[in-house]
């Protein structure tokens, strides 16, 4: 008998006949049913605690978008072994409950920087040293009833989220890309947007290993048709639209049933960025009012949504936050890919096809603002936005824009404050490197300079991301400072006069 078992045994022993959830065994169907939860964290660094949190938080999240009773963890136990941080932990903690669902009623006893010692004298057993070798070690001597007598697990009272969504939406996603200035620097030149454009529509990377010469492709690489629809939409270019999707339809063809793109490196990741292009392209079209909007929505919502899915699933996206957890810029990108997945599923004129697609896009929306709401806890109080420990303007740049695309769909007023407080926080630190001749100081980040992109090239600053950001901004909050910095860089790269 395992120790899972024997804490199941002590439980029953107690008359506590509940189910006992085991983040590395459970079926998340049953997490709504559960009462109590060990995150085993004895030899495990703060992110993977952190994804182990978060993956329980979205089994339950997941249930209640088809009808199922709200998640009732009635405790979350996390004994954190000597010297493992906590602010990854924290801010998954805080994240989860900023997600302004009304439902959440996880209740938390924390343990932070827990060291044996302390369990010990809590449980009152003499408990080994914890082992690498062996993850349960530090509480292989405690039965259910020991840990449960021992007040080990202190139920708190629930935590209340915010009533649902009221007040007046954001500046729709169509109205953002309508940008007078993106028209006439991006938008009116492709190649600032995407270059090394095969005849088949595979883009870099994806274009050397279809001609034979990469042994890897990348499904990310194929997101730039989103820009070519997004430009050819707001400047009337029928055939930049279609250069678009072709762009899109190379990735799509390599789409399994399950939605996941088999052969792809770096799966989730990589998805998440194609997911956010085509959700994007998806709803600029209905947005835009376009003629062939329907028949463009028919053909791509069924694919988007197999995709979205397989990210959202429980399993996938565990591993997905594990391989995230340094770059707080991914949780926007999640945020934005999942948000404007749901909004495209409700954007058909036809009820019909809007309802059938209703239970997922919820389940996503949801799912969205619980990455958004993770990703506002992880910001520095000077505005920076942690990628792999540091700052780095390109990706503080492209999670801002993420930020901005997500908040175009956000329906809780709440969280879309937190949102619009975390854009201007960031945007300040950002302008501040920005010089009045639109250089930007990078020499500090911790991955723009000295990372290789897929391509293999060192990477370099991000100038299309970070004007779209700046510009964006305007929109948004009213300000004109923000675009008149993105004039700024735009005339430092040459774009602008």
């Amino acid at each position: 008998m395992d120790l899972i078992d024997r804490m199941m045994a002590g439980l029953s022993a107690l008359g506590l006949n509940l189910p006992l959830v085991d983040e590395r065994r459970t079926d998340h169907r049953f997490v709504s049913s559960a009462r109590v939860m060990l995150v085993w964290a004895d030899h495990r660094g703060s992110h993977e605690v952190a994804a182990s949190v978060a993956n329980i938080s979205r089994g339950g999240a997941a249930l209640r978008a088809v009808g199922v009773a709200p998640l009732l963890l009635a405790s979350v136990l996390v004994v954190l072994g000597d010297g493992h941080g906590r602010r990854e932990v924290a801010a998954e903690i805080r994240g989860i409950h900023a997600c302004a669902d009304g439902t959440s009623l996880i209740r938390l006893a924390f343990h932070t920087r827990c060291p044996t010692s302390t369990v010990e004298s809590i449980a009152g057993v003499k408990l080994g040293r914890p082992s690498r070798r062996s993850r349960p070690d530090m509480l292989e001597s405690l039965e259910g009833r020991q840990l449960l007598s021992a007040g080990a697990v202190l139920p708190q009272a629930p935590i209340l989220v915010a009533a649902p969504p009221t007040g007046p939406m954001p500046p729709s996603l169509y109205s953002l890309a309508d940008d007078s200035l993106l028209s006439s620097i991006l938008y009116s030149t492709p190649g600032r947007m995407a270059s090394d454009i095969a005849e088949s529509g595979a883009i870099g990377v994806n274009a050397a290993w279809e001609a034979g010469g990469s042994n890897s492709w990348f499904i990310e690489q194929q997101r730039y048709g989103a820009d070519f629809v997004q430009a050819g939409l707001v400047r009337g270019d029928a055939a930049l639209v279609a250069r678009g999707w072709k762009i899109l339809d190379w990735g799509f063809a390599r789409q399994a049933v399950d939605g996941s793109f088999v052969g792809t490196g770096d799966a989730f990741h990589s998805t998440s960025m194609f997911v956010e292009a085509a959700a994007r392209a998806l709803l600029l079209t209905a947005q835009s009012h376009a003629s062939d909007a329907p028949t463009v929505l028919a053909r791509y919502l069924p694919k988007l949504d197999a995709a979205a899915r397989w990210l959202a699933t429980p399993g996938v996206a565990a591993k997905g936050d594990f391989n995230d957890a340094p770059y707080t810029h991914r949780r926007w990108l999640l945020a934005a890919a999942l948000g404007e997945t749901a909004a495209a599923m409700q954007s058909p004129a036809d009820p019909t096809i809007a309802a059938h697609y209703r239970a997922d896009a919820e389940a996503l929306s949801r799912a969205a603002s619980d990455y958004a709401a993770r990703g506002h806890a992880l910001q520095a109080a000077d505005g920076v936005n942690p990628e792999k420990g540091g700052s780095d303007t390109s990706y503080q740049a492209y999670g801002i824009l993420m930020a901005e695309r997500f908040l175009t769909t956000c329906r809780s007023p709440e969280l879309r404050g937190q949102v619009e407080a975390m854009i201007v926080r960031g945007l300040g630190w950002l302008s501040a490197r920005v010089g009045a001749d639109g250089q930007v100081a990078s020499s500090d980040d911790s991955r723009t300079g000295t990372e290789a992109s897929r391509s293999g090239t060192v990477k370099s600053i991000d100038y299309k991301t970070m004007i779209q950001a700046f510009s964006f901004a305007t929109t948004t909050t009213t300000d004109v400072v923000y675009r008149n910095v993105a004039r700024r860089l735009a005339v430092g790269r040459g774009w602008l006069k």
